[in-house]
């Protein structure tokens, strides 16, 4: 086989499987940019939040009727856990988010769990009263925090200042009386 031969046979080859990895490539960049909505259900705009951000001045219901917007929330550190009752992970995590708030609360630490059930005036008083949870729980109306955050997992944790600059975002169940997070609150109440 001479070389123009193999050249050829080479570009016959290679040509096509180059043509079908490109348009491989932008169908799924396509379907990607179709399936992501900029807008959230209230049409605000989807917040792509990250340490440093400052958090809107979000409403937030309470179970108790009220409503609360995070910057009327008294605390040095505010903690803001999306949970669910049918979550496993989440019902794991809570008890370590109490035992955080009983030690830290009287030092400038507040909890909000944001409940993202579908019908939380049930869940939230059967969770609170099992576990014994005391710190502020609410519920996300419309979901429209949930949406504006662009939620598709939980647990999902922010901690802000009171300046609502975020301190942290997590994302799955974790422990939260490990030795690091113990240190990391502690610096951020300045204890």
């Amino acid at each position: 086989m001479n070389s123009n031969n193999y050249s050829s046979h080479l570009k016959s080859f290679f040509l096509p499987l180059i043509g079908v990895l490109l348009i491989t490539v932008g169908v799924l960049s396509l379907l990607r940019t179709m399936g992501h909505r900029e807008e959230s259900k209230d049409g605000s705009p989807r917040l792509n939040l990250k340490v440093g951000d400052t958090l809107p001045d979000w409403n937030v219901h309470l179970i108790d009727g009220k409503s609360v917007r995070i910057s009327a929330i008294p605390a040095k550190v505010l903690f803001i856990n999306f949970w669910a009752e049918w979550c496993s992970g989440c019902m794991i995590e809570l008890p370590s988010i109490i035992a955080l708030w009983k030690t830290y609360h009287s030092q400038g630490l507040e909890v909000l769990g944001i409940n993202l059930d579908e019908n939380p005036s049930v869940s939230i008083p059967r969770v609170t009263k099992k576990l014994g949870i005391s710190f502020l729980m609410g519920f996300d109306d419309n979901q429209i925090l949930g949406d504006a955050l662009d939620l598709h997992e939980i647990p999902y944790t922010l901690l802000v200042d009171q300046q609502r600059k975020i301190l942290r975002l997590d994302l799955g169940e974790r422990n939260w009386n490990s030795a690091s997070d113990q240190a990391q609150i502690k610096q951020w109440l300045k204890i």
